[in-house]
């Protein structure tokens, strides 16, 4: 008798520990899609406070000018080390490329005028403030990416050939 309602159970145990598994994968994903989030923040942000500090106190132009490229590296790394979280350093350095293009802006425009923070024209002010911006924003679309590392990840990028009533093709599907 007892023999008959451990089969069942076992049966059942046995259904239901993928469905559990995957569960627990799903939780896992998400703790780390969290910690992405807090990782790519915190490594943009204390550099860019720390910068922000440099700049707003700085004693001269090379104090300030340290201050911006200190600001502008927090935001480099942030998308490399958010996706670097979730396993992904390859995409996490496509994402930073574009922060990376901004750093390049502002060095140019800090070794053409290195005083623009305290005494350079409205013009190259405006230009520091548009590519601080620009680096900001681009960083977070960087880090915002690597939270969704889980949806790529179940739906990959599939090829498969197509044939049919005189047309031969390929057929893609899935997240690019």
């Amino acid at each position: 008798m007892r023999t008959r309602a451990v089969a069942p159970l076992l049966a059942a145990a046995l259904l239901l520990a993928p469905s559990a598994r995957a569960e627990d994968a799903d939780e896992r994903a998400d703790a780390r899609a969290g910690a992405a989030l807090i990782v790519g923040s915190l490594t943009a942000t204390l550099p860019f406070l720390a910068g922000a500090t440099l700049i707003a106190t700085g004693t001269d132009i090379t104090q300030r000018n340290a201050g911006t490229y200190l600001a502008e590296a927090g935001l480099v790394l942030a998308p490399l080390t958010a996706h670097g979280v979730m396993g992904e350093w390859g995409r996490g350095l496509l994402h930073s490329a574009w922060p990376a293009v901004g750093m390049g802006g502002m060095t140019t425009l800090l070794l053409l005028r290195p005083d623009v923070v305290e005494g350079g024209t409205l013009g190259t002010q405006y230009a520091y403030v548009s590519i601080m911006i620009f680096t900001v924003f681009s960083s977070a679309v960087g880090v915002a990416d690597a939270m969704r590392a889980k949806e790529r990840a179940r739906a990959p990028v599939r090829v498969a050939p197509m044939v049919g009533n005189g047309r031969v093709g390929i057929v893609l599907g899935g997240t690019l």
